[in-house]
């Protein structure tokens, strides 16, 4: 134990030493003297085959802006890095790559000089690691961009001294795991982008300290799967892009924590499956991409929490159908002239399900639900397109098959709700009443009378009697629908004839839907005399 101890001690010892000699090295001072000696940054010469830097101004301190390019190799105790000792009031510094120059760490000794600095660029580099204290002495920044570093690794703290740091950019690196202490006292930090990374784990509270972050980009990263500890603390997070993951599915309370979230992307995924708690908590989304996942289904509770959603983006998964249960809860927004919606692309069945797709083409005021409905494709099963559809034969018609094995495609809009086929009648609807439903025949039509003489029709027209009208009178109570499809008095009752029509007599309930497609009955109030 004791060994042990002294084996522990000697590490720590030796880690520190290594960060002093580090720190050493940036903080190499130079006399007063030998700075004003030094050449100005913005007008270098005799290092400018090193590194060059484009001013808004040359003369010393006057210079707000710079532009370097470094061409060559450097070191941290350079000589270089001391010319910015000219330009003590720079205010925004990107310090570019050539592809013959190499860094290979944070040079700490500029942010020494430039106290000021609220904007620092550091582009194309090869730093692998950032130490924790790679800026200790840049308090002042408030937008620290990293792209294209090559950075594998984010030490402990490695941004704790940012106290104003509020948009941190760390995109296009090499990242493939996130700790639970890097983003440590970044009190006013609202954006954060890790993206084009190669992120395939988040430690649970990993973003704890960020309560004021606002945006978190992760896309393309290789995520397989986000839970409810990988974003707690996010409290007024109001956009999460985690679109081209390899996300599988979304779990219940994934999101739960994100009360303030407005925009979640989850495009190009793998997702096939959310569950119906997957989108608790999220009581201000108002955008929700899906596109191009594996979507098999969307369950009824899905927008139970959601209901503010405006765009929903579902093209190109593989959805068989979609329910009204699954969307009633944003049904008024998708009547909504501010809603967008995209339902393309994916294998949707053409069965009563949608009939109520129907029904809001036309009770929509959004012209993008209109285009996007006037384009959905569903395929007939059993390969039966209505004759009205079906196109003229050809001389030598081109055979077409679905993909899918579910029958030819048609525009959904060019259906009518009873050419719909339903497999369920009205008694296996769990939530429909359909006590009082009574099946009526038409009366049947008055025979056509054979051709008579002329001189015999006069004389008898006078004295034949006329067949008495057939009382179709519904009972009290009821109202009469008539339906152009066949109908059967269901169990026990002789199957109506083919063809043959029906009145169908339904109590006047807000639940009545017809027995044949599902589709809701909407009853005309009766009128009193």
């Amino acid at each position: 134990m004791q060994g042990s101890l002294v084996c522990c001690g000697f590490l720590l010892s030796l880690a520190s030493a290594l960060i002093g000699v580090a720190a050493a090295e940036d903080a190499r001072a130079l006399s007063p003297q030998d700075l004003d000696a030094l050449e100005n940054v913005c007008d270098l010469k005799t290092l400018s085959n090193t590194m060059y830097c484009y001013c808004d101004f040359l003369q010393q301190n006057q210079a707000e802006i710079g532009n370097c390019w470094i061409y060559d190799d450097t070191h941290r105790n350079d000589t270089l890095w001391d010319t910015f000792h000219h330009q003590v009031n720079l205010r925004r510094l990107t310090i570019n790559l050539r592809g013959d120059g190499s860094l290979t760490y944070v040079p700490r000794r500029v942010l020494s000089y430039t106290k000021q600095l609220w904007l620092l660029e550091l582009k194309n580099a090869a730093i692998r690691r950032l130490r924790g204290d790679a800026f200790a002495s840049s308090s002042s920044l408030a937008e620290l961009v990293l792209t294209s570093n090559a950075i594998e690794h984010l030490g402990k703290h490695a941004f704790s001294n940012l106290s104003n740091l509020t948009r941190l950019n760390l995109g296009k690196n090499k990242l493939k795991e996130l700790g639970r202490h890097v983003f440590k006292n970044l009190p006013k930090l609202k954006q954060l982008y890790l993206d084009r990374n190669s992120l395939s784990k988040i430690r649970n509270n990993a973003f704890g300290g960020l309560g004021r972050l606002k945006e978190l980009e992760l896309f393309d990263n290789s995520l397989e799967q986000v839970s409810h500890g990988t974003f707690k603390g996010l409290r007024e997070l109001e956009r999460l892009d985690l679109h081209r993951n390899l996300l599988e599915s979304i779990e219940d309370d994934t999101f739960a924590t994100l009360s303030k979230l407005k925009d979640l992307d989850l495009q190009e995924n793998r997702i096939k499956y959310i569950s119906e708690k997957g989108l608790v908590g999220l009581r201000n989304l108002m955008r929700l991409n899906l596109y191009d996942n594996k979507l098999l289904n969307i369950l009824p509770g899905t927008f139970q929490d959601a209901t503010g959603v405006f765009y929903l983006d579902i093209q190109q998964n593989v959805l068989d159908t979609m329910e009204e249960t699954s969307f009633s809860p944003i049904l008024d927004n998708m009547k909504n002239i501010t809603m967008y919606l995209f339902v393309q692309d994916n294998n949707l069945h053409c069965d009563c399900r949608l009939a109520w797709l129907l029904r809001l083409r036309v009770q929509t005021a959004s012209a993008h639900v209109q285009a996007a409905l006037d384009s959905t494709v569903c395929y007939m099963d059993g390969g039966t397109v209505p004759p009205r559809l079906e196109a003229p034969p050809t001389p030598d018609p081109a055979l077409e098959t679905s993909t899918l094995g579910i029958g030819p495609p048609v525009r959904l809009m060019d259906l009518k709700v009873h050419e719909l086929p339903c497999d369920r009648p009205l008694a296996e609807e769990p939530a429909l009443e359909h006590r009082g439903l009574e099946l009526e025949p038409d009366p049947e039509p008055e025979p056509h009378p054979k051709p008579e003489p002329e001189e015999r029709r006069r004389g008898s027209e006078n004295s034949a009697a006329r067949p008495a009208p057939v009382d179709t009178t519904p009972p009290a109570g009821s109202a009469v629908v008539r339906d152009s499809v066949t109908a059967s008095r269901g169990s026990g009752a002789s199957s109506a004839a083919p063809g043959r029509r029906w009145l169908l007599a339904v109590a006047a309930s807000p639940d009545a839907r017809c027995g044949v497609c599902g589709v809701r009955l909407t009853l005309p109030a009766r009128r009193r005399n």
